[in-house]
């Protein structure tokens, strides 16, 4: 988005660990950012932000987790796998999000099956 309106040299960046904490940075007006349509509730009809641009641009999302053989990890996987495919909008390419084939029954990305297995 930079390079189409001429911006150069690239502004200061900050990083800010949650996105969450990231929100609220823009809100407080540390800068601008792309804000993912879930998160935001009413700011954009508020007024309270606004958009720079009509456009939208979606990003690929993955899903990490520990290498750990945990059922409680597992069901949690599972339960953001779900509510993800319900709520999320489909990738409109392969090529696009550049994710990895996915394997049967399991989605695109699945726990390692490398490193430590948990202690019983």
């Amino acid at each position: 988005m930079l390079d189409a309106k001429g911006i150069d040299p690239l502004p200061p960046t900050h990083t800010v660990p949650s996105s969450e904490g990231f929100l609220a940075a823009v809100r407080a007006g540390l800068g601008w950012g792309m804000i993912p349509e879930l998160q935001l509730t009413d700011e954009i009809a508020e007024g309270t932000l606004v958009r720079l641009e009509d456009s939208h641009q979606d990003v690929p999302l993955y899903w990490q987790s520990w290498t750990l053989d945990s059922e409680r990890l597992n069901r949690v996987t599972e339960t953001v796998r779900q509510a993800s495919s319900q709520l999320l909008v489909p990738a409109r390419s392969r090529a696009r999000t550049e994710q990895p084939p996915s394997r049967p029954g399991r989605g695109a990305s699945t726990p390692s099956t490398a490193g430590y297995k948990r202690r019983k």
